[in-house]
């Protein structure tokens, strides 16, 4: 049984920050626990901050917002190549046209922006709660469009995201019975602690790269990449 896995997070608040973020880590494995799933190239990712002059001496989990932009180039331009080597993920076959064992989606919402135009639809409480489930609807959107995946390439679909602030978008979409089209199996969502998670740290690099060149115009190298690996162009 092979699995189609979609790893979620965000960079930056939906109602505070001037720019919020989503990415979405697309890979299919055969391996259950999606613990294992990118466990050798977070590994590598990991040695490479460790050994930068950068980076630091020691560190438990890849994280966009403590590392220093240089080195989240250094991490994406591995990846280029890199992500070719994991034996975790499926490197033949895949279920999109492109040639990567990895793809992204990403969204991106100007806060001030989105927050007054729905603010007085659905009231100030909901305001966050809206726009993330709107981000991850966006994230999620390929699986509504059967030209962009191979269905018979994997049984099952399970989206994993960071963090209980998801479970109420989670729900929404869970609800929504066009979520994903005809041809493929239920998707199942959950969240879990992204320190355990190797595919919601990568995510998390993503969100915060591609947040961080819209604002500061550096990450460069990891924006260049993130738009080589994306779904939507």
């Amino acid at each position: 049984m092979s699995y189609l896995y979609i790893f979620v997070d965000e960079s930056g608040e939906p109602q505070t920050d001037r720019c919020y973020a989503v990415a979405g880590c697309w890979v299919v494995s055969a391996r259950p626990n999606p613990n294992e799933v990118l466990m050798p190239t977070k590994d590598r990712l990991m040695s490479t901050i460790e050994g930068s002059e950068l980076g630091k001496d020691s560190i438990g989990e890849l994280k966009g917002a403590s590392t220093p932009p240089p080195v989240l180039d250094t991490l994406f331009a591995y990846l280029r190549s890199g992500i070719h080597d994991d034996s975790s993920i499926q490197q033949t076959n895949y279920p999109w046209q492109v040639s990567k064992p990895m793809r992204y989606t990403l969204h991106e919402v100007n806060s001030d922006a989105g927050t007054d135009a729905i603010e007085d639809l659905v009231g100030p409480q909901q305001t966050g709660e809206t726009l993330k489930t709107i981000s991850l609807a966006s994230i999620l959107s390929p699986l509504r469009q059967e030209d962009r995946l191979e269905t018979g390439d994997f049984d099952q679909v399970r989206v994993y995201l960071d963090a209980e602030v998801w479970q109420n978008p989670a729900q929404r979409l869970r609800e929504v019975s066009n979520l994903a089209s005809d041809e493929l199996p239920p998707v199942s969502f959950e969240t879990r602690d992204s320190r355990g998670t190797p595919g919601i740290q990568l995510s998390d690099l993503a969100a915060y790269s591609w947040r961080r060149n819209l604002l500061k115009t550096d990450c460069e190298t990891a924006a260049s990449t993130l738009n080589d690996f994306r779904f939507f162009r």
